[in-house]
Formats: structure tokens, sequence, C-alpha cells
């Protein structure tokens, strides 16, 4: 193994400084065979931080345009807006959630019920929306 160069399943990489993580993965070398990969920790601390900030963008748009009672048209545009931004963050998850499986071991079936659930909040704030 070359100096500054890590085993790992997918074989030599470039060593990271700082901690590391370990994530059980299937090796396809061994014909299946679980491994433990190495993930940096800062890897990890950015994708759940990234996830962590949409969600609770998600959130706080949907509160925000919940306590307006529309009376006044810009009242229904200030309200269609953070609609509109609650859909957005809600794409933003989803394209980050496919961003964790296709980065880290993480197997599409795990990510696919939260990936479910983030479409049925994209079709019931679209519902919402059109209800008005």
């Amino acid at each position: 193994m070359q100096k500054g160069y890590q085993k790992c399943c997918c074989g030599e990489v470039p060593a990271v400084r700082g901690r590391k993580h370990g994530i059980l993965c299937p090796d396809a070398k061994t014909g299946g065979e679980l491994m433990v990969r190495e993930v940096p920790e800062w890897k990890l601390e950015k994708y759940r931080d990234e996830l962590w900030e949409n969600a609770k963008h998600i959130a706080e748009d949907v509160r925000r345009a919940n306590s307006i009672y529309a009376y006044y048209p810009t009242e229904y545009y200030e309200r269609r807006k953070l609609q509109d931004m609650a859909v957005a963050h809600c794409f933003n998850l989803h394209d980050s959630l496919l961003e964790v499986a296709e980065d880290l071991p993480v197997t599409l079936e795990k990510v696919m019920p939260v990936i479910d659930e983030v479409k049925k909040e994209i079709s019931a704030i679209k519902d919402w929306r059109k209800a008005e």
C-alpha cells in the first residue's frame, strides 16, 4: 500500500485526516461479504447538517404560511410564496437524500421510505396550495 493511502472495500483510497467512522457495506470482491468501510467524520457531519437544515426549513415555511390568514392580496401572495419555499426545500431534501445514497455506503432500500414521505409532503403542500 502506498504512503498516504488507506485500504477500504473499494481498494486503496487517499487517506483523509481526521476521525473516521466505520460503516458496514457489502464487498463485491468477496461475494457480498460485509466489510467495514471508513467514512470521514466531516462527510457524515456535512450530510447530517444538510439534511437537518432542509427539514428545519420545511417545517418553518409550512408553519409560517399556515399562520397567515389571507385577507388582503399581499397576505395571499406572502402565503403562496412561503408554500412555494416549502416545496423547494422538500425538493432540496429529496436531492440530498439521493446524494447520500450515492456517496455513502447506504442502500437505496433504506433511503426510499424517507424519500416516499418527502414526496407525500410535496403533494400535500401542492394540494393545500391548490385549495386556496
